[in-house]
């Protein structure tokens, strides 16, 4: 195409597109040998160099490469996404582990721009149950704690079906431990926590070619003081827990025992104390990506008073110049309002809101209030706008289940939310 004969849109579109030939190997003056299995992918040192300050390095500085550079440590399918967006500034992700793998490759050459359309992929509620635990293996390796909340959540909200995953049975003795860590979890009973971490350790002695007693004895007896035995039922046990290989006689006795009748015998040092049952939440609202999270500190007490305000930074929103949402006690309420500023160069004819409470307590989090959609109709040139989006009673925070430890009676509540303007 003749790009000095184009005018308008496609001229526009095809200068975008300016690099897009040289990505079949045109002109090439450099080349990558990439992966264990040492695939050859051709580049350009100067479009690379650009792109990078550790390429510019390579290629141009004290202590350049030659033409051919070894990469090792990044596959060539991770690679060959990195060299799109390079070149075309365009990627495609086909799941969040693809997503961190290019976000790792990313961050080792300091491209924050891809680093940051990982990042956004990520976060927007793409991690799958299926493949969560291995993405938090991934991290671990890579020391990245960027994701930790987000992978937490997406465990503890869909723990059955982290369970059925197939990679599961593969996980390492460390994911183990932090799910069975969790004080809440997506499941029926602790009975299911205590089977689904039996098949796991199975699995795991037969890795290791050695039989279940052996194993837990050894490198993995101590994730099974992570079960709590004492907050299960007399019979659950007998049933379902007596037949087992995981715990030893006398482990077995002493908590049969103490099911029936407290502290009548000492428990081993290898089992837990706790008696106190997670929290087992067997249904969930429907997953909703929030892009905003605030969190507020309240005090549950009769006098009124501001428990503070989030402001993001709304970045990409060039009609919004800016908005807050405030929490505030009133009389026996805890108040949410919102603020919107729109931006002087534009005009608003809807602001839509939608908006999730939820209150933290150690690692569990309860749900307090969602709404799927709450629409405001500004008044005609009106900038500003303001109103009360959520009117929660004190009495509704002075629920048992969240004050455990928590001698200050303050609640942490966070705040997640979108807005959006038309």
């Amino acid at each position: 195409m003749d790009l000095n004969s184009s005018t308008g849109p496609d001229l526009s579109k095809a200068f975008e597109k300016r690099f897009l030939h040289l990505l079949d190997d045109i002109h090439c003056d450099c080349e990558f040998v990439v992966g264990s299995q040492k695939t050859v992918i051709k580049g350009h040192k100067l479009v690379f160099s650009a792109a990078s300050d550790v390429f510019n390095a390579m290629f141009y500085g004290e202590l350049k490469e030659g033409k051919s550079v070894r990469i090792e440590d990044i596959d060539p399918e991770v690679f060959q996404g990195m060299r799109k967006f390079i070149y075309t500034g365009e990627v495609n992700f086909t799941s969040a582990i693809h997503a961190l793998f290019i976000y790792i490759a990313a961050r080792k050459y300091i491209i924050r721009v891809l680093s940051e359309k990982c990042v956004s992929f990520i976060q927007e509620k793409h991690i799958q149950p299926s493949e969560v635990l291995e993405f938090v293996e991934i991290c671990k390796v890579h020391y990245i704690l960027e994701f930790e909340e987000l992978c937490n959540r997406v465990i503890q909200q869909s723990t059955d079906k982290v369970f059925e995953s197939d990679y599961f049975l593969l996980a390492g003795p460390e994911v183990i431990e932090l799910i069975l860590n969790f004080s809440s979890l997506k499941l029926n009973s602790e009975i299911d926590v205590f089977q689904n971490f039996e098949k796991w350790v199975i699995a795991e002695a037969e890795r290791k070619g050695i039989d279940v007693g052996e194993i837990m004895t050894g490198s993995i007896g101590h994730l099974k003081k992570y079960i709590r035995f004492l907050s299960m039922s007399s019979d659950d046990f007998i049933t379902k827990v007596v037949g087992s290989p995981l715990l030893t006689p006398e482990e077995k006795l002493a908590v049969a025992c103490n099911l029936k009748k407290a502290d009548s015998n000492s428990m081993p040092k290898s089992l837990s104390l706790e008696w106190q049952p997670r929290k087992f939440i067997t249904t969930f609202l429907d997953s909703k990506f929030y892009r905003y999270e605030g969190i507020y500190l309240v005090s549950i007490d009769n006098l009124s008073g501001s428990c503070g305000a989030y402001t993001p930074t709304m970045n990409g929103y060039g009609r919004i110049e800016s908005c807050t949402v405030f929490c505030s006690k009133v009389l026996q309420y805890v108040c949410f309002k919102v603020g919107v500023q729109i931006s002087n160069k534009c005009t608003a004819s809807l602001i839509t809101m939608e908006l999730k409470l939820e209150v933290l307590s150690g690692k569990i989090c309860y749900p307090l209030y969602e709404n799927d959609q709450l629409d405001i109709i500004p008044e005609s040139n009106q900038q500003q706008y303001s109103m009360c989006i959520a009117k929660i009673p004190k009495s509704k925070l002075r629920n048992r289940c969240f004050s455990i430890d928590n001698a200050s009676n303050i609640v942490t509540i966070r705040c997640s939310f979108n807005v959006t303007v038309e």
